[in-house]
């Protein structure tokens, strides 16, 4: 069993137009699976459904990987959602060339992810809805924040007033190689992006070694999971994360 989790970033609820392109694209997904003899089980939520906060920038995520604003909003939930699922969908209206304040607000949210790769190797679809343009510009940009974070996206890019710009079904079918194989899917920039983090924090941990010091918690993390044994981040996917059944 597929588990498939979609968070739209949309406070219009069932009457989103993003929710509805959601839909359509895991029932894409859903049809190519069941090709393959798999089954999917599908849930999505809308910004409506939940209550999250404004990041404070108290930066405690990245020193001891506790969000106080936790204990206060539906983020501890969603986070839940987004790591348990096997497929991760994230989708946005766009408003003024840019994605939804509720989207950047979840991003904003989970970006110590980024320094933990809490979703390393989940593939992850990202897709917009406008009634004009930069729908494909916002997909790419919160594709690009989620890859930095691990994940392995496949940009859906956008569905206009027009109609949809990218077939479902060619979708589905690059989300489908990339659930087979995730590490075939790390982009040239998230590579560079990883190379970056493990010198940071190869020399972050030399540095403080012998003096007693406690690592924070990014750091510590990082190196715990073994992440910074890896220059090669497809061979950190293929060491590290599961395979599916």
């Amino acid at each position: 069993m597929i588990k498939l989790f979609s968070f739209v970033a949309s406070c219009a609820g069932e009457k989103s137009k993003t929710a509805a392109f959601s839909d359509t694209l895991s029932e894409a997904f859903r049809k190519r699976a069941e090709e393959e003899g798999m089954e999917v089980r599908y849930e999505r939520m809308t910004g409506a459904d939940v209550h999250i906060d404004y990041c404070r920038s108290c930066n405690s995520c990245f020193r001891t990987g506790i969000c106080p604003l936790d204990a206060g909003d539906d983020m501890k939930k969603l986070k839940e959602k987004m790591l348990a699922a096997d497929i991760l969908f994230f989708g946005s209206p766009v408003y003024l060339w840019q994605m939804s304040g509720m989207a950047k607000s979840v991003l904003d949210r989970i970006g110590y992810w980024a320094h933990r790769y809490e979703l390393l190797g989940k593939p992850c679809l990202t897709f917009t809805t406008t009634d004009s343009s930069h729908g494909s510009e916002v997909s790419q940009e919160m594709a690009k924040l989620l890859r930095f974070m691990g994940t392995i996206v496949v940009d859906a890019g956008t569905k206009t007033a027009k109609g949809i710009e990218t077939d479902p079904a060619d979708t589905a079918e690059k989300l489908m190689a990339v659930y087979k194989d995730p590490a075939s899917g790390v982009s040239f920039l998230q590579q560079n992006a990883h190379v970056s983090r493990v010198i940071m924090i190869r020399r972050y941990l030399k540095r403080i070694a012998g003096t007693g010091e406690e690592p924070i918690d990014e750091a510590r993390v990082f190196h715990e999971r073994g992440l910074d044994k890896y220059v090669i981040l497809e061979e950190a996917i293929r060491e590290l994360i599961p395979k599916p059944d």
